[in-house]
């Protein structure tokens, strides 16, 4: 197995936090994304677990996320 590190998210996320939940929630509801916890994705995964950092970028008036789990 690699060696775990892990990474904070962005600041940005802090302040929208409402958004991202929702956001997430809708993108489990499509079908791209299910919620796991650490030992559902091991179980499942293995160790080819990568969780990248996650930010909220403002485009305009509209508020998007960034990040990846892959």
């Amino acid at each position: 197995m690699r060696e775990e590190v892990w990474r904070s998210n962005y600041q940005s996320v802090e302040q929208h936090t409402d958004f991202v939940y929702s956001h997430f929630d809708e993108e489990c509801a499509e079908g791209l994304m299910e919620k796991l916890t650490l030992q559902q994705a091991r179980e499942k995964y293995g160790d080819k677990i990568a969780v990248s950092s996650l930010a909220v970028l403002m485009e305009g008036h509209r508020v998007t996320t960034k990040g990846r789990v892959t």
